[in-house]
């Protein structure tokens, strides 16, 4: 997806409206994502979303670099006053450490949400996107001793097939465990080996 750019002249909001009034267009709803901070070393990484409102636009919106502490200040009050939605998340070192430390608790959540892309998107031209982003996904370039690329939840799925296509194989010590239960609870040792 292309990013907008702005010059930092007072057209930089014209700019701004006129990108999003395309991607909106072209795609529905648009959403701005960006983060600030360097890291565990530096402090938090500060993470924001926002969508703006295009019947109520907040004047003078620029790369936060270009603007004063007023400014933004002010641009902060007047974005969170009129924006449609907008969320701030701090990440701090006990989330940016989930992969070095996985055993260890972490201080994170996940959120799960379901669309109907029909709302949104012609669910065809949708699917064709979906299907050439898995292959430009799977065909790229392997890492020395890679022989395939999966994308999320691929490897279960062909689990799941094998597995309806083959069975499930259970330790002995398993189905000797269940023959057990069954047994001090009444059912029926219906288990084979």
């Amino acid at each position: 997806m292309p990013r907008r750019t702005t010059t930092g002249t007072t057209n930089s909001n014209e700019a701004l409206y006129a990108f999003d009034t395309a991607r909106r267009a072209e795609h529905g709803t648009v959403c701005g994502v960006d983060e600030a901070g360097r890291g565990p070393l530096c402090g938090p990484v500060c993470v924001a979303a926002c969508i703006l409102d295009p019947e109520d636009p907040v004047y003078g919106i620029n790369d936060s670099k270009k603007l004063s502490e007023k400014k933004r200040e002010a641009l902060f009050d007047q974005i969170v006053e009129k924006a449609l939605a907008y969320k701030i998340v701090f990440v701090g070192p006990d989330i940016i450490d989930l992969y070095e430390e996985p055993g260890k608790l972490q201080n994170s959540g996940h959120l799960f949400q379901v669309v109907d892309i029909r709302a949104i998107d012609d669910l065809d031209a949708f699917k064709k996107r979906m299907d050439a982003a898995v292959d430009y996904i799977k065909n790229g370039p392997k890492a020395p001793g890679v022989s395939e690329i999966f994308v999320p939840g691929e490897i279960e799925a062909n689990n799941q097939k094998k597995a309806q296509a083959e069975g499930i194989v259970y330790p002995v010590e398993v189905l000797e465990e269940n023959r057990v239960l069954a047994r001090r609870y009444g059912l029926d040792e219906a288990l084979m080996i």
